[in-house]
């Protein structure tokens, strides 16, 4: 009898053994079945990710688009503006050599006033003296000529 009881024994421990499996296998599929939901989540994260991304690269792409215009304006906006300053380059050197110029001509006129009121006192000076010279000289021719005067009232 011995061997029927170890033989109950053992299947009584089977029964156990066999109830264990079952609940891990259980405990095993639920953890599988949340997996499962899990990795199906990731998927659907994944796959939103992906659409997203493609939106993000359509956007991108139109945002180089609309660059590259810009960039093309600014490449007409540089070459405006490079012209645009030799010009003024230009303006302004042709502005600076007149000034220049002006100046020179400004000072030259200045002096030359200067010299010609200096050399128009001295000549005035000179008329001055002459007339004073030439006053005396008919004050003198005066004296002479009612000196002749008297002479020839003289000789009469």
């Amino acid at each position: 009898m011995a061997t029927v009881k170890s033989l109950e024994d053992r299947i009584d421990e089977m029964f156990i053994d066999m109830s264990r499996l079952t609940t891990s296998i259980a405990i095993l599929t639920s953890k599988m079945d949340a997996t499962q939901v899990q990795l199906s989540l990731a998927v659907n994260a994944i796959q939103t990710t992906q659409v997203q991304l493609s939106m993000l690269a359509t956007k991108l792409d139109m945002v180089v688009e609309r660059l590259s215009s810009v960039e093309k304006n600014l490449v007409v906006v540089s070459g405006d503006y490079l012209g645009f300053k030799s010009k003024m380059d230009t303006a302004y050197a042709m502005v600076k050599w007149l000034g220049a110029f002006a100046a020179t001509v400004a000072v030259t006129i200045i002096g030359s006033t200067i010299y010609v009121a200096t050399k128009a006192g001295d000549l005035n000076s000179r008329m001055e003296h002459q007339l004073l010279s030439i006053q005396e000289i008919k004050a003198d021719l005066q004296l002479q000529h009612r000196s002749l005067e008297e002479i020839k009232l003289k000789q009469k």
